[in-house]
């Protein structure tokens, strides 16, 4: 791999800045999904101290959601490695 490689993958000059990039997606995606698993305890601790009817539409829109934010973390995911994979085939 070198800086040609890196500019191949889009708006990189050398393959520095192609590997700072993947490190500040890697550390933004682990932040995330730190977050979202602080968000799902505290919303389980909240559901456990407190015995209240949960709307059935509220139930599904939280699954859609979970749902969809997971396919677009795969799709970000596979982004990179679906890009490295058209190199040479121009």
């Amino acid at each position: 791999m070198n800086d040609d490689f890196a500019q191949d993958l889009g708006d990189f000059r050398t393959m520095d800045e192609l590997k700072e990039a993947l490190r500040k997606s890697i550390l933004a995606q682990r932040e995330a999904d730190a977050q979202r698993e602080a968000k799902d305890k505290l919303v389980d601790k909240l559901v456990d101290a407190n015995d209240f009817p949960v709307p059935e539409r509220f139930v599904e829109k939280q699954i859609e959601n979970r749902v969809e934010q997971r396919l677009r973390s795969i799709a970000q995911q596979a982004s990179i490695p679906a890009r490295s994979n058209s190199i040479g085939k121009d």
